[in-house]
C-alpha cells in the first residue's frame, strides 16, 4: 500500500516499523490514512508572514548518537552554498523578507549587529557591499575594539607573569591558564593568608608583593571594562546598519547561519537566532564532540523560538546537516 503524502516509514532500534510525518512532527504505530482535505502534494502552502513556507526532501543517510543517548537520523543537505537554510526550511529570500518585517524587534536587531559585528572581523573591507564599506563609523569603531582588546590582551600577560614569578601555587597557575582574571585574585588572597603567618620580619617583601597584585588586579579589570565598553559602542553602530547587512544576506548566496556562542549568562546569537525567531523556530545545533564507539554528539547552541523543533548537525565553518530524531513514536 502507498503512503500518504509527506508520511515515511522509520524503524525504532528494536526493528519496530513506524511512521514519521515531517510536516507535522507526527508519529504512528498504524499505517496513516491519506487525509482527504489535505492539499494535493505539488501544491505549495500559502506564505505566512511568520514561518516557513517548505521544508526539504527527507533523505537520511546515517545514525547520530548525542552523549545523552538520543538517536538521531542524519539527512544531508545539498552542498550548493544555502549554507544552512536547506536546514531549517526557509529558502533565503523567504529569511530575508522576514528579517525586514522585524527589524524593529530588539533581540532580532541585537542577532543581526553582531553576526553583521562577527563578519567585520573576520572579512576584509574591500569584500562588504560599498553601503557597508564606505561607513566609516563601522571601521574606526572596529579599530577602537581592537586597540582595548591589545590593551587587555597586554594586562593579563603582565599579571600572568607576576603571578608565576610571585610564587603562586600550582592550583592558580593552572588557573591563569583558563581565566587570569580569576587566578590574581586567588593570588592575591594567597598572598593575604602568607602575610598573616608570616613573624614580622619577614612581612614587608610579602607586603609589596601584595600591593603589585592588587594593582595588577585593577590593571586588568579596567583594561575588561575598556573592552566590553568599546564592544559594546562597536554593536551600537552596528545596529544602524544591519539593513544593510539583511539586503547583503539576500544577494549574496555564500552567506550561512552563524551562531555566535557567548560565555555563560550572555544571549549570544547570531544570523541563525536571528531568522529562527522571526520564522517562530525552535533550532538546536549540534557538534561531534567525544567519540566511542560512534561519533558522540554534543550541544553547541539552542535558538529557542517556539514553534517547529529543528536539530542541525554542525560539520564545518559552511555546512550544516539536519538531524532527525528516531527514539521511537511519541
Amino acid at each position: 500500500m502507498r503512503l500518504p503524502p509527506n508520511w515515511q516509514l522509520l524503524r525504532t532500534n528494536d526493528g519496530r516499523n513506524y511512521f514519521w510525518n515531517p510536516e507535522t512532527n507526527q508519529t504512528t504505530w498504524r499505517f496513516p490514512q491519506e487525509d482527504v482535505g489535505a492539499p494535493h502534494p505539488l501544491q505549495k502552502p500559502v506564505s505566512t508572514f511568520r514561518g516557513y513556507t517548505e521544508v526539504p526532501p527527507f533523505r537520511p543517510k546515517e545514525r547520530r548518537f548525542s552523549v545523552d543517548g538520543r538517536c538521531f537520523l542524519v539527512e544531508c543537505m545539498p552542498a550548493d552554498h544555502s549554507c544552512g537554510f536547506h536546514g531549517i526550511g526557509v529558502d533565503r529570500e523567504t529569511a530575508s523578507s522576514l528579517l525586514f518585517a522585524n527589524l524593529h524587534d530588539p533581540e532580532v536587531e541585537e542577532f543581526l549587529a553582531r553576526d553583521l559585528l562577527a563578519a567585520l572581523q573576520t572579512g576584509n573591507r574591500s569584500s562588504f557591499p560599498v553601503q557597508l564599506r564606505e561607513r566609516p563609523e563601522l571601521w574606526e569603531m572596529l579599530d577602537k575594539v581592537y586597540d582595548k582588546q591589545k590593551a587587555l590582551d597586554h594586562q593579563r600577560r603582565e599579571a600572568k607573569a607576576f603571578i608565576r614569578d610571585a610564587g603562586a601555587s600550582s592550583p592558580v597557575q593552572v588557573q591563569a591558564e583558563e581565566s587570569v582574571e580569576t587566578a590574581i585574585r586567588s593570588c592575591f588572597q594567597e598572598l593575604k593568608a602568607k602575610v598573616r603567618q608570616q613573624p614580622s620580619s619577614l612581612k614587608l617583601f610579602t607586603l609589596q608583593l601584595l600591593a603589585q597584585c592588587k594593582s595588577h588586579e585593577r590593571d586588568v579589570d579596567h583594561a575588561n571594562e575598556a573592552s566590553k565598553k568599546a564592544l559594546r559602542e562597536v554593536l551600537e553602530v552596528c545596529k544602524k546598519h544591519v539593513a544593510a547587512y539583511v539586503a547583503w544576506v539576500r544577494s549574496d548566496s555564500t552567506f550561512w547561519l552563524s551562531f555566535l556562542r557567548a560565555p555563560e549568562g550572555d544571549r549570544g546569537g547570531g544570523l541563525l537566532d536571528a531568522v529562527a525567531k522571526v520564522a517562530c523556530l525552535t533550532v538546536r545545533v549540534w557538534g561531534e564532540g567525544a567519540r566511542g564507539v560512534a561519533p558522540r554528539l554534543v550541544l553547541l547552541h539552542t535558538a529557542p523560538f517556539g514553534g517547529r523543533e529543528v536539530d542541525l548537525w554542525y560539520k564545518d565553518l559552511s555546512h550544516f546537516d539536519r538531524l532527525v530524531p528516531i527514539d521511537g513514536p511519541n
